[in-house]
C-alpha cells in the first residue's frame, strides 16, 4: 500500500547480488504495462523497453538496465539501488521517492 508520503510496506535491505540472470522478456518488452511492485532484482534487462509502464514500488536492485527505456514510466518509490543504468532512457519518467543509491549512470 502507498500513501502520498510513500510506501507503507517494509523496505527490504540490500543484499549481495550474484551475476544478473538474463530475464525472459516478452516481444516488445514491458512498454505500457501495469507492473506495480514486480521484483526484477538481479535480472539482466539490458535494452528492454519499460516506456510508459506503471512500475510503482518495483524492485530493480542490482539489475543490469543498460540501454533500457523508461521514457514516461511511473517509477514512484521504485528501488533501483545498485542497478546499472548506463545508457538508459529516463526522459519523462516519474522518479519521485525512487531509491537511486549506488546506481551506475
Amino acid at each position: 500500500a502507498t500513501t502520498d508520503s510513500g510506501p507503507t510496506t517494509e523496505v527490504i535491505e540490500p543484499g549481495p547480488c550474484p551475476a544478473p540472470d538474463k530475464a525472459v522478456v516478452p516481444i516488445g518488452g514491458y512498454a505500457n504495462r501495469a507492473m506495480r511492485g514486480v521484483d526484477f532484482r538481479c535480472r539482466n534487462l539490458s535494452g528492454v523497453s519499460f516506456a510508459g509502464a506503471d512500475l510503482r514500488l518495483a524492485i530493480f536492485r542490482g539489475a543490469n538496465l543498460r540501454g533500457a527505456s523508461f521514457a514516461g514510466a511511473n517509477l514512484r518509490w521504485a528501488d533501483l539501488s545498485g542497478a546499472d543504468l548506463r545508457g538508459a532512457n529516463l526522459s519523462g519518467a516519474d522518479l519521485t521517492g525512487a531509491n537511486l543509491a549506488n546506481t551506475f549512470k
